[in-house]
């Protein structure tokens, strides 16, 4: 089926600057067919300068899908490294800049195939026949300590170092970034999303969340249930639903700052 049915899209984004932060440092496109979230870190606001940097480098280096899936890849994961280069040249030439990083978690369509990015602990989750799986892996020291054997996952989520990135955009001079392309189907919704969603918010409720129809109004909802549970962090998410033919379309989201489109 997948060779012969059209996939159109729906989708929708949220982002919250939470309970306990001054400043919303997450930064996130939704335009297909780029979607991205990423999560700022640094002083003096350098934290919301890396991540719209990152995504501001993607939205400029790739247009449109074109070319076979691997080749989407490699421009992704291309745009991704010039991102880094950005990111820690800027810091380099301002002091209250440096050591300014983010995460970056992004997917471009093509066709029935999609290229993924990933570095830090934003997440990519796909959901198919009502069941969640994370297709990224967190790259946090607290992570690391869980997939080693050496701290049990349900530690991992009170760790006081859980938030340490092992890994994150702008921080060295050339990063260590996971790509890959997955299949997308009829059905299938992906959820990109921040820490501050994936921390607070369970499988369980995401699960839940992203079964409802409209991306925009599934986005909001979990968006609004991280705020329920305490809103420690900035928060967004980033819902994109596959729908067969003419069902979907580009559905646009509303946007309320220019850092996100």
């Amino acid at each position: 089926m997948r060779g012969t049915v059209e996939l159109a899209i729906a989708y929708g984004a949220a982002t919250d600057v939470g309970k306990q932060r001054e400043s919303n440092e997450d930064s996130y496109v939704a335009r297909a067919p780029l979607f991205a979230v990423a999560d700022g870190m640094g002083g003096a606001r350098a934290g919301e300068v890396a991540s719209r940097l990152a995504v501001d480098t993607l939205v400029e280096l790739c247009g449109e899908c074109e070319g076979e899936p691997d080749d989407v890849v490699e421009l992704l994961s291309a745009a991704a490294r010039e991102g880094n280069r950005r990111i820690y040249e800027a810091a380099e030439h301002e002091r209250a800049r440096h050591g300014m990083g983010t995460t970056l978690t992004a997917v471009m369509l093509c066709g029935t195939r999609a290229a993924t990015v990933h570095i830090g602990d934003s997440r990519l989750y796909r959901l198919r026949g009502g069941q969640l799986e994370q297709l990224t892996q967190d790259h946090s020291l607290v992570a690391e300590m869980v997939r080693e054997g050496r701290l049990a996952a349900d530690a991992a989520v009170v760790h006081p170092y859980r938030s340490v990135l092992s890994r994150a955009l702008g921080t060295e001079p050339e990063a260590d970034i996971d790509a890959q392309s997955i299949d997308v189907e009829v059905g299938d919704v992906l959820l990109l999303c921040s820490d501050g969603l994936s921390g607070p918010v369970s499988p369980e409720k995401l699960r839940k969340a992203l079964g409802v129809a409209d991306p925009q109004k599934a986005a909001r909802r979990l968006v609004d249930e991280a705020l329920r549970r305490g809103g420690p962090d900035n928060v967004t998410a980033v819902v994109v639903r596959f729908l067969e033919g003419a069902q979907g379309g580009r559905q646009s989201v509303a946007l309320d700052d220019d850092r996100r489109s």
